[in-house]
């Protein structure tokens, strides 16, 4: 070989192990890329790296070290892992701060069961991939973890918890909470993760929990009670349902076949066989029967009568689906991955009715006024005989009994139930809980069950937040009540209080607004609700117009004759006294001065109870219309009977959907309402069976004992005047 070829053979070797080395740092150099990317957008994978920081004889070292290294070798076990653990979600600036990853897929990690599917394609599937190593070297759980981030590139909407994010994590089930807050923690204070640099932005660890059901939250005095009740109420749901159907139906249909009518002789003219008297139940019998699902069940669904205020079951029962409405929205604000989005949708004119949605809870406050003055002056009817009684502190007292022991039962049950609830949720649910029904009902149900919880002094520990307008009506009720008993005898001074009480609220709701710089935009609700949404002086308005009205329409002797023009007028009147309240703030713009907010909040609730106080006249006295037909249908009647436990347990039902589920909600308009509607069919069947269960069973209790009061009153009555 020739010196020329010898130097040509030498720079080509020389070019072939430069290309060599170039391909080979190319191939490290994109690998370490590979991994450095990883590192900083993979939170489980950022975990693993700083797994050193744990002891060398640890456990979760060993295995997250042994994790990493499966990645690092792309082996499915350690990418189905990575796979199931949460990381930065698209949305962030629009709110989604759920970075919660797929808690299903984490468990099924360990499953080492293939999947079903036909063998034909089997070869396909396993074609790239080594089955054995789908299965990781050993068991993995879920973790989630809470932190604040400092971004100022989210809308502040001044809500609870809005700064939180929540990050699925799928690692080693030896690892421990402490251990993995720690590598966090050192993760945090070195910003490793990429979207912290990209939005300036740092994180503040919170807590870490294992997503294991240890089920320690049902091992409480307070969780065994409610358990005892619902077993004793459901075994006497039984019996009861046993006893009328094999019993009391079979008796009742004896007394119908065996007595038809007298019969009349023709020798004598008198009943040749007078009915045998008819079989009653005794005092037991008729508690057994006032806990039977089947008698119940006929009370529910009994439309036969026909009354002249059907109208209120048509009120009562549109007015719960709206707040169903507003309440699907509401829950859901704390999993929603795009609530800065709600703000645009907010504005819109259509979805003003779930903007302004509260007002639904002012028709409730005003049927109640009215039909705690109906229900009054019928027993003053019934007593008009005798000299009217000025006011009675023992009638006060009989009377807050009396409707503490018709709410309370199925209350009661609830408060149980959320406590368990809310255990479950906290040791099973990635997402942060805001009604922390374990933490607050354990410490403090007594609020609820003295409704006492809306107060300002006990708003900050609440037990179900819902629960405000339960404790809500029953202060009104005492009010409202107290004024009538005076107004028995003093008719004016009651007259006179109540003009003041809603003149009063009026001033402090104003006065409230306006000092506070109030704005009706749908965050400043939410951090006012307990100065101007929960208080009772803020919400009696309508109440008292409610309890007013039932007068003055008990007043009138006879049915009001109006001409036409006086009916389209007040029609006209109504209707604009409502849209004008719900649909009034499309143009918010101009209630952000303090003057045209205060008097919108000061006025607004009430102006809405006269919008529907009309409606409720119209329809009772025949000028109702194509209204009257829709308020006053049958199908109305079950659905209002339901209404009390459709509102205890529909954010119950809400809020546990939204909890246990893998993904947040997203507000779209379509799949939003096919959600409502899913809501409303299965609240008021669950209370349905609720109602079975924990309510008219002990209100029949309580008519029953009230009824035997009555009747041992009345005797002993009639054994002093012989």
């Amino acid at each position: 070989m020739t010196l020329v070829g010898i130097r040509m053979q030498s720079k080509m070797t020389t070019l072939i192990v430069l290309m060599t080395l170039i391909v080979i740092s190319t191939s490290m150099t994109d690998a370490l890329e590979g991994d450095n990317l990883l590192e900083h957008t993979m939170p489980a994978y950022t975990i693993a790296k700083n797994a050193d920081l744990l002891p060398a004889s640890s456990r979760c070292r060993y295995q997250l070290e042994k994790f990493k290294k499966g990645v690092d070798d792309r082996k499915l076990w350690s990418l189905r892992i990575l796979d199931a653990s949460g990381a930065p979600k698209p949305g962030f600036v629009y709110g989604n701060n759920h970075w919660t990853g797929s808690k299903s897929q984490c468990h099924d990690t360990n499953n080492p069961d293939p999947l079903i599917v036909n063998p034909r394609y089997m070869e396909n599937i396993t074609l790239f991939r080594d089955s054995a190593e789908e299965t990781p070297p050993y068991p993995v759980n879920y973790f989630a973890a809470k932190f604040r981030h400092n971004g100022t590139v989210q809308y502040q909407q001044r809500l609870h918890y809005e700064d939180i994010i929540k990050l699925g994590l799928c690692l080693p089930d030896v690892c421990r909470v402490d251990q993995l807050e720690m590598i966090l923690r050192k993760i945090f204070d070195e910003r490793t993760w990429s979207i912290g640099n990209l939005y300036q932005m740092d994180f503040t660890l919170m807590s870490v929990r294992d997503l294991k059901n240890d089920m320690t939250y049902l091992m409480t005095w307070r969780v065994i009670v409610t358990g005892i009740i619902i077993l004793v109420s459901l075994l006497l749901v039984i019996v009861g349902t046993c006893y009328d159907l094999r019993v009391h139906q079979k008796r009742l249909q004896k007394n119908k076949t065996a007595s038809p009518g007298p019969k009349v002789s023709v020798e004598n003219g008198g009943p040749s066989n007078p009915p045998p008297p008819v079989s009653r139940p005794g005092a037991a019998g008729a508690i057994v029967l006032s806990f039977s699902a089947y008698t119940n069940s006929l009370y529910i669904f009994d439309t036969s009568k026909s009354r002249s205020m059907d109208c209120l079951d048509g009120l009562r029962f549109l007015s719960m689906g709206w707040v169903l409405l507003v309440h699907t929205a509401l829950y859901g604000t704390w999993m929603t991955d795009n609530n800065r989005w709600s703000y645009r949708v907010g504005a819109d004119f259509v979805t003003q009715i779930i903007s302004n949605g509260s007002f639904s809870v002012d028709t409730f406050l005003f049927l109640s006024g009215f039909l705690s003055a109906y229900s009054f002056l019928g027993v003053c009817k019934r007593n008009a005989d005798k000299p009217p009684k000025g006011f009675r502190l023992w009638e006060l007292i009989d009377a807050i009994i009396k409707r503490f022991l018709r709410l309370t039962p199925p209350y009661l049950v609830l408060i149980g139930l959320a406590e368990i609830t809310g255990g479950y949720l906290e040791q099973t649910s990635q997402y942060h809980i805001f009604d922390d029904y374990q933490k607050y009902c354990t410490t403090n149900w007594w609020m609820n069950l003295l409704y006492i919880n809306n107060l300002p002094t006990f708003v900050d520990l609440p037990c179900m937040s819902w629960s405000w307008y339960l404790s809500v009506d029953m202060q009104l009720f005492i009010i409202g009540t107290a004024l009538m008993l005076i107004g028995r005898k003093y008719r004016y001074t009651a007259l006179g209080c109540l003009i003041i009480m809603l003149l009063s609220s009026f001033a402090i709701t104003g006065y409230i607004a306006y000092d506070s710089l109030y704005a009706p935009t749908i965050e400043e609700l939410w951090n006012s609700l307990y100065e101007v949404y929960f208080p009772p002086w803020t919400r009696i308005g309508p109440y008292l117009i409610g309890l007013a009205f039932c007068y003055m329409c008990n007043s009138m002797k006879a049915k009001p004759q109006f001409k036409k023009k006086t009916v389209w007028f007040l029609w006209i009147f109504a209707s604009a006294c409502l849209i004008l309240v719900v649909f009034g703030l499309y143009d918010r713009e101009f209630y952000f001065s303090p003057i045209p907010a205060a008097i919108y909040l000061a006025l607004s609730r009430s102006v809405w109870a006269i919008g529907i106080a009309w409606i409720v006249f119209a329809c009772v006295n025949n000028y109702g219309g194509i209204v009257n037909s829709i308020l006053s249908s049958k199908i109305m009647q079950p659905g209002s009977r339901l209404t009390y436990c459709a509102y205890l347990l529909n954010p119950l039902i809400i809020s546990t959907y939204y909890m246990i589920g893998e993904i947040g909600l997203h507000i779209d308009f379509v799949a939003n309402l096919v959600l409502f509607l899913g809501f409303f069919v299965t609240t008021f069947l669950f209370a349905y069976i609720y109602s079975l269960v924990f309510e008219l069973p002990y209100m029949h209790l309580i008519k029953m004992y009230y009824t035997a009061r009555m009747e041992a009153r009345s005797t002993k009555n009639s054994s002093s005047s012989m």
